[in-house]
């Protein structure tokens, strides 16, 4: 991976439809699922990423309880099984880097996978949570959250980007 100027960045949303993962924790202990939902652009006068955690995902934990967090991008071709595996199988039950075949690399307190084309690294923020009550269009809530079953919300300043070479 080469690191590039985090203002330097070029992202296309199409490129990476399919979703990302969100990684936390070391080296040694870490996991990491799959995100849909994101928000990259600015915040505070800083360049963030925010990204969205059930607190019922085993990631959960992890990212709660480091400073870091990663979001890896991959090529559309390998992305598709990485995707399906990390957003349908919780690591409580298996190792998803060695189940996806995914190389970690430990990246300015952060986590990336040498086979991603794009990683951001994230410094913890702000954290909020999604509440009913919140909803302007209860009609959004209700029907992306039948079973109440709410995001955490993470606001995190993007203070290393890395690209493959």
């Amino acid at each position: 991976m080469k690191e590039i100027n985090i203002y330097d960045l070029k992202f296309d949303f199409n490129d990476y439809i399919q979703g990302f993962l969100v990684t936390s924790g070391s080296f040694e202990k870490h996991n990491m699922l799959t995100a849909g939902w994101g928000n990259l652009g600015a915040f505070w006068n800083r360049p963030t990423m925010t990204v969205y955690i059930r607190k019922s995902r085993y990631t959960y934990q992890f990212i709660d309880n480091n400073d870091y967090f990663t979001c890896s991008f991959f090529d559309q071709k390998q992305a598709a099984d990485i995707i399906k595996l990390c957003g349908s199988k919780s690591g409580r039950d298996i190792n998803k880097t060695e189940a996806c075949n995914l190389h970690p690399l430990n990246l300015a307190g952060g986590i990336g996978f040498s086979e991603a084309k794009l990683i951001v690294v994230c410094r913890k923020l702000h954290h909020f949570d999604v509440n009913a009550n919140d909803f302007d269009d209860s009609n959004m809530g209700n029907k992306t959250y039948p079973h109440h079953d709410f995001h955490r919300g993470y606001i995190g300043e993007i203070i290393k980007a890395y690209v493959a070479e």
